[in-house]
């Protein structure tokens, strides 16, 4: 049980988090958690009331810990720092509540036969901002899918059209490329059955491109 709770505890010396004893707390813990707990290894951290810096995440990384969750609200991206991930609260909410709040709408796909550009699937969403996304879709991936999937994207400037093979690519995510979506203009994209093979419709992904300025030219 002092195991447990000097796991629990080992962050609180995190108004000091230099000091040579919150570094020996923090290994400790980690040893004494896998030890207590046989086959399985103690890779992720939470950090306790969301209190972290720089220096507690280079702590832990050469503690061994691959990630660490802070108390911030939030879906995490590609490019979301490992020892800085959100997290979505549950709070005793059903399965389908849950399912909402992460985005989440169900454990299946959508499949169709070519066709001639009568049947499409449209994804509509209203993105937190204006701003550049990345777009990826996912789909899965057999012999039988189309070479050349017919994608849509509507954005701010317009309608533009990417092919993608399911064939080859599927069972990943794959971008058709990054254009800037409006705030009160619902970002769309539409996939035609208008193929050369079964077109399957599962996930799309708005990835929001971080934009800085790096230098300013006067005139």
């Amino acid at each position: 049980m002092r195991k447990y709770i000097l796991a629990f505890l080992l962050l609180i010396l995190i108004i000091n988090p230099v000091c040579a004893q919150f570094r020996v707390l923090l290994y400790h813990a980690h040893a004494a958690i896998e030890a207590n707990m046989t086959g399985k290894v103690c890779k992720y951290i939470a950090y306790p009331g969301g209190n972290y810096n720089s220096t507690v995440i280079t702590l832990c990384q050469n503690a061994g810990y691959a990630a660490g969750f802070t108390v911030e609200g939030g879906l995490n991206y590609k490019n979301t720092p490992l020892f800085e991930l959100q997290r979505i609260e549950v709070d005793g909410a059903n399965q389908e509540t849950f399912k909402i709040r992460i985005g989440y709408y169900g454990t299946n796909y959508l499949l169709h036969e070519p066709g001639d550009g009568t049947h499409y699937v449209r994804w509509a969403a209203y993105l937190p901002k204006t701003s550049i996304y990345h777009v990826y879709a996912w789909c899965s991936s057999h012999p039988s899918r189309a070479s050349g999937a017919r994608y849509e994207i509507h954005h701010k400037y317009g309608i533009t059209t990417r092919i993608m093979d399911q064939k080859q690519s599927g069972g990943a995510w794959n971008s058709p490329g990054m254009y800037e979506f409006t705030q009160n203009s619902p970002a769309m994209i539409f996939l035609s059955d208008s193929a050369d093979g079964s077109v399957a419709a599962d996930c799309v992904w708005f990835e929001p491109i971080p934009i800085r300025v790096t230098a300013w030219i006067y005139y």
